[in-house]
């Protein structure tokens, strides 16, 4: 299966559509097995932006897993920052909101810059 980006946000990686999947229709294997559905479902499409605007993706504390802040909180301002959000310098708006959804492949060094240009370019 492949777990590209599907929908309005553009739902990616295995882990996403897994936990989006068990919240969502009650069983994670729905969408693991059937990964598509995302991109020829209408509500399945929006419902996954959706929750992923207000969940920042995948997590599971219980395991201790550090989870992403979720994009609303973010854009809004209203996400309290820890330490680590000061040091980082990040500040509230688009330029974190990407930050959570495609930091790993666009923000700082790995993105070589493309982070600052789709906010810069977009504001």
């Amino acid at each position: 299966q492949e777990y590209k980006g599907r929908g309005p946000k553009q739902l990616s990686w295995n882990y996403n559509y897994g936990q989006f999947s068990e919240q969502f229709c009650g069983d994670k294997m729905i969408l693991l097995s059937n990964p598509g559905w995302v991109a020829s479902n209408p509500t399945l499409a929006w419902a996954s932006s959706i929750w992923f605007w207000f969940t920042g993706g995948a997590c599971i504390p219980q395991t201790g897993e550090i989870c992403k802040p979720n994009c609303h909180e973010v854009f809004l301002g209203t996400k309290t920052m820890c330490e680590a959000d000061k040091q980082a310098g990040r500040k509230y708006g688009l330029g974190w909101v990407t930050n959570i959804i495609n930091g790993g492949l666009e923000c700082g060094g790995a993105g070589q810059g493309k982070c600052d240009y789709r906010v810069n370019s977009r504001v």
